[in-house]
């Protein structure tokens, strides 16, 4: 049975393609698709791995230093605004319905 009607995995602090981050996330989506076609998804209703808008198809929020220990996000505004984190905040506020056109 479909626990809920949205859910979204976060793979974060992953390293960069060139120390392996590319296969540790395939790796990770493997295991949380393996994982969501026994316990999430209803058996009629299973997508394709490489589903995009699947509970399987994490987020994937690249290892910044300047993230670590941080105890005001203020400070890492530009960090938590760039590139991948950008990107997540955006489909993040369009998945829950607060966002407009990218």
């Amino acid at each position: 049975m479909l626990r809920a009607g949205w859910i979204r995995l976060v793979h974060t602090m992953i390293p960069p393609a060139s120390r392996g981050g590319d296969a540790l996330h395939a790796d990770f989506v493997k295991r949380a698709y393996d994982e969501c076609c026994d316990v999430y998804y209803l058996e009629n209703e299973v997508p394709a791995i490489d589903d995009e808008d699947a509970a399987h198809a994490a987020y994937r929020l690249p290892f910044r230093e300047a993230l670590m220990a941080l105890s005001d996000l203020g400070v890492a505004k530009v960090d938590l605004l760039s590139d991948e984190h950008r990107r997540f905040c955006e489909r993040l506020a369009n998945d829950i319905g607060l966002g407009g056109p990218p």
